[in-house]
């Protein structure tokens, strides 16, 4: 009798091993695209901006993130700042999210440029595109 369930217990294993490896092919990334799980192209987090306007703003939120891109998945320096603390602004661009980003200078401990969602930041001269 244990020799009969040997076989059969080997046989479910490979069975079971070809379907998971059958579901994992099924929902890998295709080729080209970017991998990402929102459908999103990957963000250029190196990105530094050619133009360089010099626009009075503000901070509208404290503890801001200043990232390395215009993307949520761009890393971040530490949150500084609080609100209505004086920051440059050179230029807009549109993340891969569909968001306007900023690249600014914060004045707040030390300079500091970087990117943040337009929402967070307030000027009042148009702003060119980065």
């Amino acid at each position: 009798m244990r020799q009969r369930l040997i076989p059969l217990g080997i046989a479910t294993l490979v069975s079971l091993g070809a379907a998971t490896a059958s579901v994992i092919a099924s929902t890998a990334a295709p080729a080209g695209s970017t991998g990402r799980a929102d459908g999103e192209t990957a963000p250029d987090c190196s990105r530094q901006p050619a133009v360089n306007q010099h626009v009075p703003g503000t901070l509208r939120a404290g503890g801001v993130a200043i990232r390395t891109g215009p993307d949520r998945g761009c890393g971040g320096r530490p949150p500084a700042g609080r609100r209505g603390d004086s920051v440059t602004v050179h230029c807009y661009d549109t993340g891969g999210d569909g968001a306007i980003w900023i690249y600014y200078t914060d004045h707040a401990a030390f300079p500091r440029a970087g990117w943040s969602r337009g929402a967070y930041l307030a000027w009042t001269t148009p702003l060119d595109h980065c």
